[in-house]
């Protein structure tokens, strides 16, 4: 019965009360409170709130699907683009448009007849990222040409060029 009265006053324990205990209720409360890791008797504090990270920014991924029309790609002037180029029939259209939305600086994309008759994916960069040297862009098994100045991302077609494929640009 005395138990159940230290375990009463210790559920009402405040400094006033504590003060009015008989010795042996102070020792049961100061064991109860260590056994079980109390610093008070009061209500239930809100349990804290950790910052949680927030997530990375999911990337949007790049679409290549916008057919600007039939012929060489060009940038606003006009001018051709920077490229790099597959061995005739390794690629399908699909396969030759993933390859160009999976790669960062590509501006660009073509299924053509490099060699004829076999066709070849092209792949189209800005001549500002690929500089005089394009093949550190170029995919594996590509090789790559930078004689073109073309800038920015393709805006239409030179159908004097290549006038049998059609272009993409990666947006």
């Amino acid at each position: 019965m005395n138990i159940n009265k230290s375990v009463l006053t210790l559920v009402a324990t405040s400094g006033s009360v504590a003060a009015q205990m008989g010795l042996f209720e102070r020792s049961l409360d100061s064991h109860i409170r260590t056994i079980c890791g109390i610093d008070f008797i009061g209500p239930t504090p809100p349990p804290s709130v950790s910052p949680t990270a927030s997530p990375a920014p999911t990337p949007v991924p790049k679409s290549c699907g916008t057919n600007i029309g039939r012929g060489d790609c060009v940038d606003a002037s006009g001018k051709g683009f920077d490229y790099c180029v597959s061995a005739p029939l390794a690629y399908s259209p699909s396969e030759c448009r993933a390859m160009a939305e999976s790669l960062e600086l590509s501006v660009g994309w073509q299924m053509g007849p490099f060699n004829l008759p076999a066709f070849s994916c092209t792949i189209y960069f800005d001549n500002a990222d690929s500089g005089t040297i394009v093949n550190p862009l170029c995919p594996d098994g590509f090789t790559g040409l930078s004689i073109r100045e073309g800038t920015g991302l393709p805006v239409g077609v030179n159908d004097q060029v290549i006038p049998l494929v059609a272009c993409f640009v990666c947006e």
